[in-house]
């Protein structure tokens, strides 16, 4: 059976076929990020854990451009003329942000760029606190910045080393005749969060060790440098054992 292109093009497209498509893209993303919660969640995996959460992340980076392409190009099939003149014009008016966008999602595929790696950008060095659609988020001595991804682009950027400021840390933790249950998790989630040591706008991310069911991984952004020293301190006098497993 042969199928011509221009058969394809005169398919009659209309709002519920748009509708309908947008559903289905919808659930289709929803349960890629259902099943990304879940993986980052369980343990059974051991290794091969983070392989799948890689493949997933790669999967949900790809799959929301498309998404928008295919919503566009399905909105512009229902009427051509004035659809494609609308699309052309927030195009014109929205290039920047478009631009940015594109590049954040092969920014995003660089395992090498992500949250609390330390990065120097021109003049300006500072610890990547978040990435975001249209950028970065980095924290120097001087305060919050926000860099648009098209400077990586235009100005380049290096990856660097260095204990200047703050940054993410992984602490393995444990308590003394204290298994990890629920109200242990609870109790170091209330110590941590209401650290003045711990940077408040990042949730520290707390789960059981697989490795060790008493020990508690705990991957966390400290202000400064010096006050990971005062964090495990802190942690002392309420019964805890605190190690570093992994800075940055």
């Amino acid at each position: 059976m042969n199928i011509d292109l221009e058969d394809i093009f005169n398919i009659d497209y209309n709002w519920v076929d748009l509708i309908f498509l947008s559903v289905v893209l919808v659930l289709v993303y929803m349960l890629l990020l259902f099943l990304r919660k879940i993986v980052f969640n369980i343990s059974f995996l051991g290794g091969a854990r983070s392989i799948v959460k890689r493949v997933l992340d790669i999967i949900l980076i790809l799959y929301e451009p498309l998404f928008i392409l295919v919503i566009i190009s399905a909105f512009v099939m229902i009427k051509p003329g004035i659809h494609g003149l609308i699309i052309g014009v927030l195009l014109i008016m929205g290039f920047s942000h478009i631009r940015n966008y594109f590049h954040g999602r092969l920014f995003m595929s660089d395992k090498s760029l992500k949250a609390g790696r330390r990065i120097r950008i021109s003049d300006q060095e500072g610890i990547i606190t978040q990435m975001g659609r249209m950028g970065l988020q980095v924290r120097s001595d001087d305060g919050l910045h926000y860099v648009p991804y098209h400077i990586l682009v235009t100005e380049g950027y290096v990856m660097s080393s260095g204990e200047k400021i703050g940054g993410y840390y992984r602490l393995s933790i444990s308590k003394e005749n204290s298994d990890a249950g629920q109200s242990y998790l609870s109790e170091l989630s209330n110590i941590l969060i209401s650290s003045p040591y711990v940077d408040g706008d990042h949730k520290p991310e707390i789960k059981r060790s697989i490795d060790a069911q008493d020990t508690i991984d705990v991957r966390l952004l400290v202000k400064e440098e010096q006050h990971l020293n005062d964090l495990i301190a802190l942690l002392s006098e309420y019964g805890y054992q605190s190690k570093i497993t992994k800075s940055n």
